[in-house]
């Protein structure tokens, strides 16, 4: 998959992040005696502070596995005046040249430095001169250091991250379910296995040494349109936010959209066959031509969607919600249609011959010219809709609801009827008359 992204900086590629641990010949090769400080004089270097926020406690480390830990980090980061200034419970403070801490903190984005003396490190962060300010309102670098702790600690479930800046945080595993990251800086940041169902990722930042689930990585293509259209057959989005999406004309067949959020999105010609939309929002969603041939569509919100000309042919929409939706001149042979809500749709000229209408609810909604032939509507609600011309040969329309509805011109031949509350006497001698068959319920 082209993911089109930036490419990574020489760094080795395993299981989709770029990262590579730090070796014991990496820190041979670096002696502490060869630092380079680009030609400054040494005693005019202003000192900085990194602190290393770590998920265990520290309490126990004694002297002697201090200045263990302290040469350690001087041969890494090749800075002899490195040292480790404050001890506190959850964090290790270190000062030294401001390079040698970048480098540090480079290494810990690039995943190549994510433990002290056994000790998961879990972000880090430089500790400037505001930030010794006690006063956190007066310092917005201890407040993002907070946020980030409160993610890790406690998610971020509907949080509004927009815009936030989380560049090299650690964020691996955090529940971020729901936020809304749109616009939020992730680029070096590190989401392996983080929940981020339903979460915004419109225009979020993101670069080659993101650490982000495949899955993850493929909603924000989606959403920031930096996919390939035609490498998506069988992918897994479900539980995904994809709200105006564009993907007309996209291969999905076999997709996983159950339980996603697919509202306002253009599907138009997009081959969905096969696809599982079960429990999906697809409200005003475009499917103008779409092929949903097979289809999983259970308990789908396809409310107000354009379904023009789709194929829909042997679907499984049982307990949908078509309630105003355009489906004109569709394909519905053979679908499940059984409780669906279809109040007010528009089926002109649609086929849904061998369709089942069982109980579903067809208030107000237009069948002119239908194909009906052999179609299941035993307890549908039909008040007030508009049948006229549609085709009915041998259809059930047995204990169906026809108060005010309109079968001028349809074809009645065979067509089953009985016991069907709002159908007069008069009515019923006309269909009659037009071989419509009255038995009682069986």
């Amino acid at each position: 998959m082209d993911s089109k992204l930036p490419e990574k900086n020489g760094l080795e590629t395993h299981g989709g992040n770029y990262c590579e641990p730090i070796e014991s010949d990496y820190i041979q090769g670096n002696s502490v005696n060869t630092f380079n400080y680009d030609g400054d004089d040494v005693s005019k270097i202003r000192l900085e502070q990194l602190v290393f926020v770590l998920s265990g406690s520290v309490h126990e480390i004694n002297p002697v596995r201090l200045r263990i830990i302290q040469t350690h980090l001087q041969k890494i980061s090749v800075d002899a005046r490195l040292t480790v200034s404050s001890l506190e419970q959850g964090s290790i403070k270190i000062q030294g040249s401001l390079s040698s801490l970048e480098k540090l903190q480079e290494l810990f984005t690039e995943g190549r430095l994510l433990e002290v003396l056994g000790i998961p490190i879990e972000y880090v962060y430089f500790l400037s001169d505001e930030t010794k300010n006690e006063h956190n309102e007066e310092n917005p670098e201890n407040q993002e250091s907070d946020l980030v702790k409160d993610i890790l600690e406690n998610g971020a479930f509907g949080k509004d991250l927009t815009g936030t800046d989380l560049k090299g945080v650690n964020l691996r595993n955090a529940d971020l379910s729901g936020s809304d990251l749109s616009g939020a800086n992730l680029a070096g940041a590190n989401l392996e296995g983080a929940n981020l169902l339903y979460a915004n990722l419109k225009g979020t930042i993101i670069d080659s040494t993101t650490k982000l689930d495949n899955k993850w990585l493929i909603v924000w293509q989606i959403v920031n349109q930096q996919i390939d259209k035609q490498q998506l057959i069988g992918v897994d989005l479900s539980s995904t936010y994809l709200i105006n999406v564009d993907l007309s004309g996209t291969n999905l067949e076999n997709a996983n959209f159950s339980d996603a959020n697919l509202e306002g999105s253009k599907l138009e010609a997009a081959n969905l066959e096969g696809v599982n939309f079960s429990n999906t929002n697809l409200e005003g969603a475009d499917l103008n031509s779409a092929n949903l041939n097979d289809a999983n569509l259970t308990n789908a919100d396809l409310s107000y969607t354009d379904l023009t000309g789709a194929n829909i042919k042997g679907a499984n929409l049982i307990n949908a919600d078509l309630s105003n939706a355009n489906i004109s001149s569709a394909n519905l042979i053979r679908a499940k249609l059984n409780g669906a809500n279809l109040i007010r749709a528009d089926f002109t000229d649609t086929n849904l011959k061998g369709a089942n209408l069982l109980k579903t609810y067809l208030s107000g909604a237009n069948l002119i010219r239908a194909d009906l032939r052999g179609a299941n509507l035993s307890n549908a609600h039909l008040d007030t809709t508009c049948l006229i011309s549609a085709d009915l040969r041998s259809a059930n329309l047995r204990n169906a609801l026809l108060d005010g509805a309109n079968l001028q011109g349809a074809n009645v031949e065979n067509t089953c009827f009985g016991n069907n509350p709002g159908i007069s006497q008069q009515m019923k001698d006309d269909l009659i008359r037009r071989g419509a068959i009255f038995g009682r319920y069986r």
